[in-house]
């Protein structure tokens, strides 16, 4: 949206429309959101339609593609591959359950924590 009030030009997104990261790690594309809840479960509203799309479109072309879900109520960050997140994406989109569960989180994902003075060492996490 743009506002100009004569002397200023004011601009901001009204909605999400890219990922908060895309870029290369050895060779690989990367494409990442990052999302905080605090909540027991991962609300799916809280990825627009056209993040989810740039995200699977970035795993279609051989991408690490997922999401860094931090969950403040129990003060943990998960990486959740696009594979776990498309099987409940397209669940949801077939009448399932909503959210993705804490328990998926911990049970399908890959806990991401801090290393060498980073706050969230994620790298780690992908296999080259």
């Amino acid at each position: 949206m743009t506002k100009d009030n004569g002397r200023f030009v004011e601009g901001r997104k009204e909605k999400a429309e890219w990922v908060d990261f895309a870029g290369v790690y050895k060779g690989r594309s990367v494409a990442f959101d990052a999302k905080e809840i605090s909540n027991a479960s991962f609300p799916l509203k809280n990825l627009s339609n056209h993040q989810y799309e740039l995200l699977e479109s970035w795993h279609k072309n051989n991408a690490f593609s997922f999401l860094l879900v931090s969950f403040r109520k129990y003060n943990k960050t998960y990486l959740l591959p696009f594979e776990v997140l498309q099987m409940n994406w397209e669940a949801a989109k077939n009448g399932g359950r909503k959210s993705i569960s804490y328990k998926t989180f911990e049970n399908e994902c890959i806990e991401v924590k801090s290393k060498d003075g980073y706050k969230l060492h994620y790298l780690d996490s992908l296999v080259v």
